[in-house]
């Protein structure tokens, strides 16, 4: 703050003191001229940015004055005593305010409402900006006082006032809501950031010029060492302080965003596909032919019993199926059957931006409310009303694991000038907020303005939070996953605090060893800085992945420390695993192995910026974890040698079984369980490459359930579904579970039989037959089951393509279902 006393002469100290004193009493003025002429520019450095209120510009014009009294005026010292104490009493009632929750009316010279600063005392001095000017004042009063105990004291309290003044600036420069704010409406000005830092160096040069420091300057060069010492220490310990907590902020901050944003993408995902699915069941309702006949029969034939009879079996069918309620009105409006009953006052209804009249009903849950209409070639028929309950989201409003306490999941609407919102974890019941609030927009607002993205903003309770946004594709909804700033740097604020009390004793313990012994500290320092930055190294890494395994690997000895977290992510207890390298890698799934040390190597080669690996690890159950596995080389030796590689172990089990659900959802037929076309065309082209490989045969059965329009036309697509579900099951019984099995589409059926040798088709064609005979015989359903089977078989060296032995086992099929017709009409 000072530089070097001895190097600072007079002559250099009292232009740099008249210099920041005229500097103080013009920037004094000219915000006071501000707030008498109503000028935003003189009291807001840039817009939006905290101003300058009255009371601190005053008590910088008075600071300034006080640092400009002539040395030899006999009044000089009474003058910068009284300065000083109205400095540091006018700053004390004002923080009393703050502290006490009174209001001494200090502050009601002027009104604030012309520069549209939202803050509930916008004339009002910062907290911090009052501590920084009592102890300024306080400083003064001290100047003239002749003893070395207040010397002293006065530099001590300079030196805070500069690293208040100089907190607000670095929170300024890297944007820190943490340092530059005390509470979330008292932020100190730039502008008095800057005349905060430029005050304390006026004040330590004014100090420096009293005659106890200047007879220690002239005397030997070993106080002077020890005075530039104490100096250096202090300022080493306050700046690396401060850049340490800087760094942590943005990483944590960057690991939060990182994971908030991939959350929210999960969760919209699955609300619109939710969605989709219950308008994709509902709409199967409108379009089945049986409901659409019977429709036509009661428009000719009004109350007609049977189609009644057979209306309320068939919605009744669909409560089974999802729905809670299912109504059938005709082409009037009339409701002709029922199941089931509808949401009567539902706490709110969202309507969805659907071609489909879809509404989202809150009645202690989700439900989806869906008015389709019925259409048949004249035209209109009827409509289906229904709703079908969404338990998966009603759920993810309270499943918010990992964001702590204030974690939160919002889902709106736009609501004229405001926004409609269901319940949330922190707000059991629908609200209705502004989208603005206290002029600045909500991240629900930007998602419902069809922004993507995670900003740090206030939320609908004015509450600081860090808030991923997005719209809802094509629903007319947005969702915000966000958690509350405080929370977020909750444990870095105790860190602070501790960290704060520890470097305060350490330094006071380090300047009374200057006295004492200067080489001998000098070389302890060297080892102390290697150790601290080994610490913080760790700790930043610990820090970062507060949720995650930590590990830190000696590379010359393959010692590894593990952290609690590590091992508990696998189920043992902390004294379960030693620090040998051998620990994780025996874990380390065999068929992940070689792809993990090579991409270690990658990195030990400089190949990668650093490592990163998705594995298989064994748990103590027996059980494997997908892990993502991410590290970096922190040291090398002066050969460029890697000693020490540091990294963190992330938990994505849940992840990747999300997305092997994903992907067998994808591949599957939903009605019966065997894979469809798309999933029968990917394994057997894989199938069919590996055969070929292995010189094995294979055969392709292409099979059609006969009869199918006449089951669904008789009775009802229900029972033409059941008959569907019974053929996949005989096909399960008759060929092995290594065979592929799959329905094409409709009531087309395809098996890939591998390893025919051995089993002839004739053999496996007639032990179908005998399966279906069983089924028919003994499951008493009110059809009965037949198909035509077509059958191709294939060599070990045929160059056939899949296409092609689909084709001729359709038609070995056809040719198959016309014998038997013919059969059945002879």
């Amino acid at each position: 703050m000072i530089g070097n006393p001895a190097t600072v002469s007079g002559r250099v100290s009292r232009i740099t003191i008249t210099t920041i004193g005229v500097a103080l009493i013009l920037l004094g003025i000219s915000v006071i001229l501000g707030w008498l002429l109503k000028i935003a520019p003189l009291l807001q450095v840039v817009p939006g940015f905290a101003a300058m209120v009255f009371n601190t510009a005053l008590c910088f014009a008075l600071a300034g004055t006080a640092l400009l009294l002539p040395e030899r005026a006999t009044w000089r010292r009474r003058a910068q005593t009284t300065i000083g104490i109205i400095i540091a009493s006018l700053s004390a009632l004002i923080l009393a305010q703050d502290i006490f929750g009174v209001d001494l009316a200090i502050d009601h010279l002027f009104s604030a409402e012309w520069l549209h600063d939202y803050r509930p005392h916008p004339t009002r001095m910062a907290p911090n900006t009052a501590v920084a000017l009592i102890l300024g004042g306080i400083s003064l009063v001290l100047l003239p006082v002749r003893a070395r105990w207040a010397n002293h004291l006065t530099l001590i309290l300079t030196l805070l006032v500069a690293v208040i003044g100089g907190t607000a600036l670095v929170g300024y420069l890297f944007n820190l809501e943490l340092l530059f704010t005390w509470y979330p409406y008292a932020r100190m000005a730039l502008h008095t950031a800057i005349a905060t830092v430029a005050l304390a160096i006026g004040l330590g040069l004014k100090a420096l010029q009293q005659p106890h420091f200047q007879e220690l300057f002239g005397a030997g060069q070993d106080k002077r060492i020890v005075f530039s010492g104490s100096v250096i220490l202090v300022t080493i310990a306050l700046v690396s302080g401060l850049a340490s907590f800087v760094v942590l902020e943005r990483q944590i901050e960057v690991m939060l965003r990182n994971e908030l944003e991939l959350l929210l993408r999960n969760r919209v995902d699955v609300f619109h596909n939710t969605i989709n699915q219950g308008i994709l069941a509902t709409e199967a309702i409108a379009t089945r032919p049986a409901i659409q006949r019977e429709l036509q029969r009661l428009h000719a034939a009004p109350n007609d019993p049977g189609a009644i009879k057979f209306l309320r079996q068939a919605i009744g069918s669909f409560l089974p199926l999802g729905f809670s309620a299912v109504i059938l009105n005709d082409r009037h409006g009339r409701e002709l059957v029922h199941a089931g009953t509808l949401i009567q006052q539902p706490e709110t209804r969202l309507r969805l931006n659907t071609p489909q009249h879809a509404e989202l009903l809150w009645d202690n849950g989700l439900t989806l409310r869906l008015q389709i209409p019925i259409r048949d070639p004249g035209g209109p028929s009827g409509t289906v009303i229904a709703e079908r309950p969404l338990p998966l989201l009603t759920l993810l409003f309270h499943d918010i694991r990992g964001l702590g306490e204030t974690g939160e999941m919002a889902v709106c609407a736009a609501h004229g000038d405001n926004i409609l919102c269901l319940p949330t974890r922190l707000n059991p019941r629908v609200f209705s907020v502004p989208r603005r609030i206290q002029g600045t927009s909500l991240p629900m607002s930007h998602a419902l303005d069809g922004d993507t993205g995670v900003i740090t903003a206030s939320d609908y309770r004015g509450q600081q939070v860090i808030a991923a946004h997005s719209p809802i594709p094509q629903l007319g909804l947005g969702m915000v996953l966000k958690m509350d700033a405080s929370e977020l740097y909750g444990p870095l604020h105790q860190k602070i605090q501790r960290v704060a009390l520890l470097l305060l004793i350490l330094v006071t313990f380090g300047i009374l060893l200057l006295h004492w012994q200067v080489m001998p500290l000098a070389r302890r320092l060297v080892e102390s800085e290697r150790r601290t930055r080994e610490s913080e190294q760790r700790w930043n890494f610990a820090l970062e992945g507060s949720q995650n395994g930590v590990w830190d690997w000696d590379m010359e000895t393959n010692a590894v420390f593990f952290s609690r977290r590590w091992k508990e992510m696998l189920g043992y207890a902390e004294h379960e695993i030693s620090g040998k390298l051998e620990e994780w890698d025996k874990r380390v799934h065999p068929e992940d192995k070689a792809r993990v040390h090579a991409d270690i190597e990658k990195h030990m080669q400089g190949k990668a910026a650093h490592y990163q690996n998705e594995h298989r690890v064994l748990c103590k159950d027996g059980t494997y974890k997908w892990v993502l596995d991410r590290g970096m080389i922190v040291s090398r030796d002066a050969s460029g040698k890697p000693v020490r590689m540091i990294g963190t172990h992330t938990d994505i089990t849940e992840r990747k079984r999300a997305e092997e659900t994903i992907r067998e959802l994808s591949l599957t037929d939903e009605l019966t369980g065997l894979r469809n076309r798309r999933g029968f065309l990917t394994l057997a082209q894989m199938e069919m490459a590996l055969i070929r490989r292995t010189k094995r045969q294979m055969a392709l059965f292409y099979i059609d359930l006969d009869g199918m329009k006449k089951i669904n036309d008789s009775f009802g697509h229900s029972v033409g579904d059941l008959a569907l579900q019974d053929v996949a099951q005989i096909l399960r019984q008759t060929f092995r579970e290594s065979d592929i099995i799959c329905r094409l589409g409709g009531d087309e059926f395809a098996v890939l039989a591998l390893e025919t040798t051995g089993r002839p088709r004739e053999q496996i064609v007639k032990r179908l037959q005998a399966k279906i005979d069983s089924h028919n015989h003994t499951a008493n359903r009110q059809y009965t089951i037949a198909v035509s089977v077509g059958m191709i078989h294939v060599d070990s060296g045929s160059t056939i393509t899949l296409e092609e032995l689909m084709a001729q086992a359709d038609t070995e099929m056809y040719q198959a279902k016309q014998k038997r017709g013919a059969q059945r009409k002879n």
